[in-house]
This record gives C-alpha cells, sequence and structure tokens, in this order.
C-alpha cells in the first residue's frame, strides 16, 4: 500500500478551441502515486477506454451500497465538481443556456475530474476484490465506499479533483485490522497462526526487496508488519492458555476420588518428556526454582516432591521405565497437546 503521492500538476487553462486534456488521475500502482497523462480527443474515445475496465467500478460499487445510496453519493460527488469549476465568462453550457459539448468552456476541467474519479473508483474496486478474503462482510464493504468517497478532494475555483491516498489507505488498513482481528478470533489458533506467518514472511520479502533496491521503508508496510508481529504474539499466547485448558481439563475428567491424579511422579514424567523433546511448557526456563515454583502452583503439589521425584527418573532409565502406570497416564492425558512428547512417553511404554 502507498506510503506517499504527488499531487496532480495544476495546468494551464485551456482554450475552447484546444483539444488535447491536462494530466489527469493517479496510479495505483507500487509505492507513489504519480500523474498519468490521458488524452481524450472525444467522448467516443473516453468511452472506449471505460469499456476496457471491463466491469464497471460504478456498477460495482452499486451492489455494495444498492442503487439509492450510490445515486446519493454520486449526486454529492458531481456537485461538487460543479462548485469547483472556475467562473467561466460566456461559458453558454456553465450559464445553462445550452446543453452542446461543444460550448462548455469548462470541458478540460470536467473531463480531469471525472476521470480523476473513475481511475480512482476502479483501483478501490481492485483493492476490494484483492482483498476478498479479509473484507467478507457485507457491512465492512459499505464502510469502505463511505470512506473512498470521504477520501477526495477538490479545490475550489480550480476546477481540480485529487483523491487523498494516504488518507484512504490509513482507513483501509484501520478497518482491514479490524476484519483480521476479528477472522482470528472465530478461527482455529494453529490455522490463523499459519495465517499470520505466511502474511509477515510476505511482507519481510517485500521489504527486504525495498531495501536492495535502495528504497526507503514503507510506513505502512512497517505498520502491517507491527500488526502481524502482535497477533503472532496474540495468538501463541492464546494457544498456550488452550494447551494448559486443555491438560486441566483431560487431567479433571480422569481424575477419582481415591487417587488424585496427577501425582507428583506424574508431574514428574510430565516434565521430562517436555523438556527432553525440547519443549516450552512454562512462563520461565527448566529445570530451575521458579520452574519447579510454577509446577506446583500449577498443580497444587509440593515444589521439593516434584524435583525429587524428577531427579530420580531422569537420570536412572531403569527406575523410569518401572512406573508403566504413570507413563500410561501422562501419555495418554497429560501430554496430548505436545506429539513430540508424546511419542517419546510412547517409546518408553513399549520398552518398560
Amino acid at each position: 500500500m502507498a506510503n506517499e503521492y504527488n499531487a496532480v500538476k495544476k495546468s494551464k487553462i485551456m482554450s475552447k478551441q484546444q483539444e488535447n486534456i491536462k494530466p489527469v488521475g493517479v496510479n495505483f500502482n507500487g509505492d507513489k502515486i504519480v500523474k498519468k497523462k490521458l488524452k481524450f480527443k472525444t467522448e467516443e474515445l473516453k468511452e472506449q477506454f471505460f469499456q476496457s475496465l471491463g466491469m464497471q467500478p460504478i456498477d460495482y460499487i452499486e451492489m455494495i451500497v444498492g442503487k439509492n445510496r450510490l445515486e446519493e453519493l454520486e449526486g454529492d460527488i458531481h456537485q461538487r465538481m460543479k462548485d469547483a469549476l472556475p467562473e467561466f465568462e460566456g461559458c453558454l453550457f456553465c450559464a445553462g443556456k445550452s446543453e452542446d459539448n461543444e460550448d462548455k468552456m469548462c470541458k478540460p476541467y470536467r473531463l480531469q475530474m471525472e476521470m480523476t474519479y473513475i481511475m480512482a473508483a476502479q483501483e478501490f474496486m481492485n483493492t476490494i476484490i484483492a482483498n476478498n478474503h479479509v473484507f467478507k462482510e457485507a457491512q465492512h464493504k459499505k464502510d469502505l465506499v463511505e470512506m473512498f468517497y470521504q477520501s477526495f478532494v477538490f479545490q475550489s475555483g480550480k476546477g481540480v479533483l485529487l483523491f487523498d491516498v494516504y488518507s484512504f489507505v490509513r482507513n483501509l488498513l484501520r478497518k482491514g485490522f479490524y476484519a483480521l482481528t476479528e477472522k482470528f478470533n472465530n478461527s482455529p489458533v494453529l490455522t490463523s497462526l499459519s495465517e499470520v506467518n505466511n502474511s509477515l514472511d510476505s511482507i519481510n520479502t517485500r521489504i527486504m526487496e525495498r531495501e536492495l533496491s535502495g528504497r526507503e521503508s514503507s510506513y505502512f508496510l512497517n505498520l502491517q508488519k507491527k500488526f502481524y508481529e502482535d497477533k503472532q504474539n496474540s495468538l501463541k499466547t492464546r494457544h498456550y492458555i488452550e494447551k494448559e485448558q486443555n491438560l486441566i481439563n483431560s487431567v479433571n475428567q480422569n481424575s477419582t476420588t481415591t487417587s488424585a491424579r496427577p501425582t507428583r511422579t506424574d508431574i514428574a514424567y510430565y516434565a521430562y518428556y517436555l523438556s527432553s523433546t525440547k519443549t516450552k511448557f512454562l512462563d520461565c526456563d527448566f529445570p530451575s526454582v521458579q520452574a519447579w515454583s510454577e509446577l506446583s502452583t500449577k498443580f497444587n503439589k509440593n515444589a521439593k516432591n516434584i524435583q525429587l521425584k524428577y531427579n530420580e527418573i531422569a537420570f536412572d532409565e531403569v527406575k523410569r521405565l518401572k512406573n508403566k502406570k504413570s507413563i500410561e497416564y501422562v501419555k495418554d492425558f497429560m501430554l496430548k497437546e505436545y506429539p513430540k512428547a508424546q511419542e517419546l512417553a510412547n517409546n518408553d511404554l513399549l520398552r518398560a
């Protein structure tokens, strides 16, 4: 998305007889917005340009907001175009005395504003379609249409229409961030995390390409990078919480009144298999004083007893393989969310 744009240059007033049209519109390709010189000598040629676009962007906008709202939006923007025109002495069209195009002294200005509008609408349509996976909700698209029309800037008395790309892109990103956040919150955590990782990889690649080509880093790229990095951390935390909750639920469902599981021995095996597979399962480093304390708080067992049992099985394979019942319990109920650790426990179980 764009970081900056160059305003369309002011052109000299053209006489009624001149046929060449001044520079109009904007180019959304890349990170800068630059003017494009388009010359239309006839209304027929202009119509051919619109037809070459394929689907009309105004028709696409009508599909989103409906015919009545589109008429209101277009009525407003055309009135603002009219208000932005310079005053021409002797312009029969502006005076309401003629409907003949040849009597329009304001024709170059009208065409500049119309073309800027239609080109911006075309790029708006392309952007929404390209990001349809983000803006799935009908209301999201309606909000974007309203933001699109609010991004036009008119220079009163100069016959110039500009599209505030910077403002629109900021609003587009804001809306996109809200939509993505909602999507991630309602999707499985690993699915969301995968999408975030892929997006981050793509953004980092684009940033590197800019640096290698000697261009400055884009503000909007960096903004997107920060958003996805924040979401990545949030989803990792959510994944950790879900795993812990699943562990607690599993343990509670398989506890008995005569033998409250997990025991200190179960917890020791749990810590052994996870640490042996280098799996992050505590907030602090393991083993450490803080780690034993965290395990104690988590399972409501004495920290010292857990540590003693851990040392007993971690450094003596024969003793570790003797307790088949505990290994089986830990594998089935405590390591469900940790496939590598569960596999290691299963190997011990086969050898026990």
